[in-house]
């Protein structure tokens, strides 16, 4: 409710900024004063009130169109930099999701993260899941462990900075297909997420040949090893 009425006092503040500088602005200036210059007599009261009220719809409006033209403005850019899949015994398909998060705009967190996972007549949306500590991976034949301060929404429990990227791994599991199937017809995946005024934001993969063999802003504990890593237990 404070936000409501804290949001409803900045509107107001920037309608009354506008107001005033359109009033007094030099159009209308210029126009008053050959007026009266012309006609030797002030301007009725009634032309004042059409002024005074033409202005503040434009104020309003011009209020409005601020706010409107900075919502539009794609604050948060995803990039999905590598995809991995596997199965895991028993419990189906693996998905592991690198995703890097920029933010061109103010401050601002990121969470949901829902993934949309469409291969062939396959198509499901997916929790994301928090990280086994114990959860090892094999790059042919090599195991290895992914930090779990690298997952994500470890990273994103503070704003991103203006102008700051955040990469961090994302964790799925399915039932519903197995990772054989999934590395046979490669899957097409669109990560969903909400900044913290709730405005949606999305990121789809590439082809298979997309995956990167080297990342920035994440430890990849499988740097410079080409294969799809697979989770084991």
């Amino acid at each position: 409710m404070l936000e409501i009425i804290w949001d409803l006092f900045e509107f107001c503040k920037n309608v009354c900024r506008r107001w005033g500088a359109l009033l007094t602005g030099g159009v209308i200036a210029v126009a008053w004063l050959v007026y009266c210059q012309c006609t030797g007599k002030n301007p009725s009261m009634k032309v004042f009130y059409w002024i005074a009220g033409l202005t503040f719809l434009f104020a309003c409006f011009g209020a409005w169109r601020e706010q409107y033209l900075k919502n539009k403005i794609e604050n948060l850019r995803g990039d999905i930099l590598q995809v991995g899949l596997g199965d895991v015994e028993e419990l189906g398909a693996w998905i592991t999701i690198v995703l890097r998060i920029t933010n061109a705009g103010l401050p601002t967190t990121a969470v949901g993260f829902l993934a949309t996972v469409k291969s062939g007549e396959f198509c499901k949306v997916l929790q994301p899941m928090s990280f086994p500590e114990n959860t090892a991976f094999v790059f042919q034949g090599t195991s290895n462990q992914i930090k779990r301060s690298e997952m994500l929404h470890e990273k994103l429990t503070k704003a991103i900075p203006q102008g700051e990227s955040v990469t961090g791994y994302l964790v799925y599991i399915t039932a519903d297909i197995s990772g054989v199937a999934l590395n046979e017809k490669w899957p097409e995946i669109t990560i969903h997420w909400d900044d913290a005024s709730g405005k949606r934001y999305t990121a789809k993969n590439g082809e298979e040949s997309d995956n990167p063999l080297h990342m920035t802003g994440i430890d990849d504990p499988f740097r410079g090893i080409a294969d799809t890593p697979r989770p084991i237990k």
